[in-house]
């Protein structure tokens, strides 16, 4: 999820929770601390094992 945060991907289709109103909210505040639209993209992450 925290990743899912900072590359701005909502998968609202497939959600499987219903959260609080309370958490909805500081998901949102969190989204939209910096610059708005994604911090990371797909394509700067490096996985490694």
């Amino acid at each position: 999820m925290p990743l899912a945060l900072l590359m701005d991907i909502e998968n609202k289709k497939q959600r499987r929770n219903k959260p609080r109103v309370y958490t909805l909210d500081v998901w949102d505040r969190l989204r939209k601390i910096g610059s708005s639209g994604p911090k990371l993209l797909p394509s700067d992450l490096v996985l490694s094992g």
